[in-house]
């Protein structure tokens, strides 16, 4: 049937071990596109839904002057509001800042690290997971088997169909965002 996309080792909450994290993801509409989002990585190992919890970037304060026109992007784009790492360096490709050629998230990182470094840029972690949850709380979703109410959310992984198809996604289950059922298909 395909390959398991989206595998990444990371440490889990319940069973504390490093293990294989499948991304599980929502359909979403957001300002009229429809999209997929990342709800949950679930561990492979105990099954557990984690909450997806991602770095933030803001600004802090400017203390000295920037010396790379990469480094002047980044806070120019954290000027809008805070950024995830994936969120910034969308955001820094779409803008595309003179001089700088594409935009590598290895020059990113680094950059992050040395404005981190001078106190210009701050990091603090956001639970992406709540944001998604809160926000689809608010839409009509399926009927939770527990609360006969429509709060059920279905989950969906990626899936490799061949060796050069696209990847695709594939239904893996149900969550309640009300009572936190959660009904697995298995993949």
């Amino acid at each position: 049937m395909g390959n398991v996309r989206g595998l990444k080792n990371r440490l889990c909450p319940r069973c504390s071990a490093l293990t294989p994290h499948r991304t599980l993801y929502a359909r979403v509409t957001v300002e009229g596109k429809r999209g997929w989002i990342g709800l949950f990585w679930a561990c492979e190992k105990c099954r557990t839904l984690n909450h997806v919890v991602l770095p933030v970037y803001s600004l802090g304060r400017l203390s000295s002057p920037l010396v790379t026109p990469l480094a002047v992007a980044v806070v120019k784009a954290l000027e809008e509001g805070p950024l995830d790492f994936n969120e910034l360096v969308a955001r820094l490709r779409r803008k595309q800042p003179p001089q700088t050629g594409h935009i590598f998230k290895t020059a990113v990182t680094i950059i992050l690290e040395f404005l981190k470094g001078r106190g210009i840029v701050m990091e603090k972690q956001g639970d992406r997971t709540e944001d998604i949850l809160g926000a689809l709380r608010l839409r009509w979703l399926g009927i939770c088997p527990v609360e006969s109410k429509r709060t059920l959310v279905p989950l969906y992984a990626q899936k490799q169909g061949g060796a050069a198809s696209q990847p695709r996604f594939v239904s893996v289950g149900a969550y309640c965002t009300s009572c936190g059922y959660h009904q697995e298909h298995r993949v």
